[in-house]
């Protein structure tokens, strides 16, 4: 089960060494590092056990500097709208603002665009 969960979330493991060793056996990999992203772990290093311990300290470099990058995205904090602002940026008389349009694409593309456009101005936004 704990594999096809790995290869359900297409996780890479990352340790190639052995981490645990006893006096009298060959060794083991039972501490892991997994990931979604191969480049992000680097320098993979197993060092000699800390006090009693039978396993190795691993030590490795993890670049999530990039990965912060490509996980932002822009909020709109609808809590902090101004909201009678946004209202009289709707207040239109909506038969005149559709009449040039005579298809539904065309009356649906200008009624978004004006919400968003609304939306734009009147509410803030941040970066998460």
């Amino acid at each position: 089960m704990f594999l096809e969960k790995v290869r359900d979330c297409f996780l890479i493991q990352h340790i190639q060494d052995i981490t645990r060793k006893r006096e009298d056996d060959k060794g083991s990999t039972l501490d892991l590092i997994f990931s979604n992203d191969e480049t992000i772990i680097e320098d993979i290093s197993v060092d000699t056990s800390l006090g009693k311990s039978d396993h190795g300290c691993i030590s490795f470099y993890c670049d999530v500097e990039e990965l912060q990058e490509t996980n932002r995205k822009t909020i709109y904090m609808y809590e902090k709208a101004d909201y009678d602002k946004i209202r009289q940026r709707l207040d239109v008389d909506w038969e005149k603002f559709f009449e040039a349009d005579t298809d539904i694409e065309g009356k649906w593309t200008k009624f978004k665009e004006k919400i968003l456009s609304a939306v734009e101005e009147c509410v803030p936004k941040r970066i998460v």
